[in-house]
């Protein structure tokens, strides 16, 4: 898997354990596509922040999931939690060996 899509969401105070069970079972619904890479809750830097990351086998898999997921308007079930949400696309080095979902560590840093 060599794409990817990052959504960072910001949600409210005080609703990120609500937002991450959400996000959990709307992920877990047949017809979602990618495959879960990781899913983050930020704890340290810019609060409220969760981040889901998402692998793809081919570009036109990533954009029919990413027009399925902005036309349904459910954004995984957190809508009334959003304050602002981000979409972002990425694609591996040649050169890297592709990621592997899974537990890698307890912790993680992001950086932008």
């Amino acid at each position: 898997m060599r794409l990817f899509e990052l959504i960072t969401f910001t949600v409210r105070v005080r609703t990120v354990a609500e937002a991450l069970v959400r996000i959990e079972a709307a992920l877990a619904k047949p017809g979602v596509g990618g495959t879960l890479m990781g899913c983050w809750a930020s704890e340290i830097g810019q609060l409220n922040q969760i981040a889901v990351l998402r692998g793809y086998a081919d570009e036109s898999l990533r954009q029919a999931e990413r027009e399925r997921f902005l036309l349904e308007g459910e954004a995984f079930g957190i809508n009334a939690f959003i304050t602002d949400l981000r979409i972002e696309n990425y694609s591996l080095f040649p050169f890297l060996t592709p990621l592997s979902a899974g537990k890698h560590g307890p912790y993680y840093e992001m950086r932008v």
